[in-house]
C-alpha cells in the first residue's frame, strides 16, 4: 500500500495502453462533461458584458482551456499517487487518494472545499444561466410573461429564479447523480450539435468562402459536430428518451405559439 505522501511518477497515470478503450472513453465522457458545463454559461450574460462580441467568446475559451487543463493535471497527479488506481473505489477513488496524500485532514478539507464549489459556485452558475434564459424567453413572448417579472429594487428576474431553485432542489433529492448527469449532457450535447450546424450555416454557407473561413467555419465545426454526436449516441437510453420527450414538449410549445407554423418564429435575443 502506497505510504502517506508517497508518489509513483509513471507515465501510465497519462496513458495506459492496457486498459484504454475508446467505448470506456465516451461512456465516461457521458456523464462527467457535466464538469465542464459553465463556460456555455457565459453566452447568457451577454447583455450585461462590456463589449459582448469579443469579450464572451474569449471568455468561453479561457474557460474551457483553464477546466481542461485543472482536470488533466489534476488526473495525472492522481496518477502518480495511486498507480494501483484499478483497486479504488470508483465511487470515492478521488477521496482515497486524497487520504493517501495528506491523510484524514486533507481528506475532510477537500470534502468541503468540493461540496462549497459544486453546491454553491456550480449551483449559482446553473441558475443565473437557466433564469436568464427563462427571463429572455420570457420578455419576447415564448414563455408565459411572468418570467420577465423583474424584483423591484434589485431588478432580478425573481420568478425565474425561485422557479428554478425549486425545481433544481426537487430534483436533487429525487434523482440519482447518474441520471441527472445523463439529462444534463443530453441538452448539453444536442445544443452543441445544434451550434456547429448553426456556424456552417451562418458563416461558411451565407458567407465568404475562401481557404481560412473553410477551415474556421466548415472543418472545425464539423469535427465538433461528429465529435459531440459521437458522445451523444453513446449516452444511456433512459436520457435519450427523457430528453426526447423534453423536446417534444418544446415543439409543442412552438406549435403553439406560431400557430401551426403560420406565423412568425418568436426570436430570442439575449
Amino acid at each position: 500500500m502506497t505510504l502517506l505522501g508517497q508518489v509513483h511518477p509513471t507515465s501510465i497515470a497519462f496513458y495506459n495502453p492496457t486498459h484504454f478503450n475508446f467505448s470506456g472513453v465516451l461512456q465516461a465522457t457521458g456523464i462527467v462533461i457535466v464538469s465542464y458545463l459553465g463556460f456555455d454559461a457565459i453566452s447568457t450574460l451577454a447583455e450585461e458584458a462590456t463589449e459582448p462580441r469579443r469579450s464572451v467568446g474569449r471568455a468561453i475559451i479561457g474557460a474551457i482551456v483553464g477546466i481542461g487543463s485543472l482536470f488533466v493535471i489534476t488526473t495525472w497527479l492522481a496518477g502518480w499517487v495511486a498507480p494501483n488506481y484499478l483497486s479504488l473505489n470508483p465511487a470515492t477513488a478521488f477521496s482515497q487518494i486524497i487520504n493517501r496524500v495528506g491523510g484524514p485532514v486533507l481528506t475532510r478539507l477537500t470534502d468541503i472545499v468540493v461540496v462549497l464549489s459544486f453546491g454553491l459556485a456550480g449551483g449559482q452558475e446553473g441558475q443565473t444561466a437557466v433564469s436568464r434564459i427563462l427571463f429572455a424567453m420570457g420578455r419576447d413572448g415564448i414563455l408565459p410573461r411572468q418570467f420577465a417579472y423583474l424584483h423591484k429594487t434589485r431588478r432580478t428576474p425573481w420568478v425565474a429564479i425561485i422557479l428554478v431553485g425549486a425545481l433544481s432542489l426537487i430534483l436533487s433529492l429525487t434523482l440519482t447523480q447518474n441520471t441527472v448527469s445523463n439529462l444534463v449532457s443530453f441538452g448539453a450535447l444536442f445544443g452543441f450539435l445544434l451550434l456547429n450546424l448553426s456556424v456552417i450555416y451562418r458563416f461558411y454557407l451565407r458567407g465568404e468562402k475562401n481557404l481560412l473561413t473553410t477551415l474556421k467555419y466548415l472543418l472545425s465545426p464539423l469535427i465538433g459536430f461528429a465529435v459531440s454526436l459521437w458522445i451523444f449516441l453513446s449516452l444511456a437510453t433512459s436520457a435519450k428518451i427523457v430528453g426526447g420527450l423534453w423536446l417534444l414538449v418544446g415543439f409543442l410549445i412552438l406549435l403553439v405559439k406560431t400557430r401551426g407554423f403560420r406565423q412568425p418564429i418568436p426570436r430570442l435575443e439575449l
